[in-house]
């Protein structure tokens, strides 16, 4: 069985990558979200391809997020106010194409929240 090429045999030690000054050594880099505003992805690209925001504003939205990296890029594109997040919602469902439906409390058999227990109920916030 022949060797996958870059990779070292029995003996052999694999290169060590020299550490900045910046990075702790033990601890590479594995994966860091550089430039993740490329390419729209997601329930914003079905965004941009349905016309509902516009390229200007999702790089605003990527600029957002570059700024607090705990914000989504659909959170920041409702935060602009460039979408409602009903708009959002229904984004995310043509993404992962799952059917879209607004219901409301009056649209839910009450004996429906007799199965939950209330205590679930109060901590999830299921009563609007």
């Amino acid at each position: 069985m022949g060797r996958r090429a870059g990779h070292p045999g029995r003996g052999q030690s694999a290169p060590v990558a020299e550490a900045s000054e910046s990075e702790v050594p033990g601890f590479p880099t594995v994966w860091s979200p550089k430039d993740v505003c490329d390419v729209p992805r997601g329930p914003a690209a079905v965004l941009l391809e349905k016309g509902q925001i516009s390229h200007q504003q999702f790089e605003a939205a990527c600029r957002r997020q570059k700024e607090d990296p705990h914000i989504s890029i659909l959170d920041a594109l409702v935060q602009a106010k460039a979408v409602d997040e009903l708009t959002v919602l229904q984004a995310v469902a043509a993404y992962f194409d799952v059917p879209f439906q607004s219901i409301t409390a009056d649209d839910v058999d009450k004996s429906t929240f007799e199965l939950l227990d209330p205590e679930f109920i109060k901590r999830r916030k299921v009563i609007p």
